[in-house]
């Protein structure tokens, strides 16, 4: 499962609900909209992930606007709305 949740730039908080261990898992956060200069795009590799391990994925941001955040989880998508201001991410939902 994947819960985006705002702050101090954009976090992802990821459970592996599955009765088996995870390897090598590919992530992604990606934000549209609004004027951002930092903090697009990131992404990376989770070596492993446990059946009920959490794991919180961050981006730090800088910017201005609305936006639209999007977390990719190897084939989980789920996406939310913000707002961007300067590092902070407010409003999400």
């Amino acid at each position: 499962s994947l819960t985006i949740t705002g702050g101090k730039g954009v976090s992802v908080l990821i459970e592996n609900r599955g009765l088996l261990p995870v390897n090598k898992v590919p992530w992604r956060i990606n934000l549209t909209g609004g004027i951002i200069l930092k903090g697009v795009s990131k992404q990376g590799m989770i070596p492993q992930l446990l059946p009920g391990q959490q794991k919180i994925l961050t981006s730090s941001i800088i910017g201005f606007g609305k936006t639209i955040i999007t977390a990719t989880v190897d084939d989980t998508k789920t996406t939310a709305k913000g707002f961007v201001l300067l590092i902070f991410v407010i409003g999400v939902q």
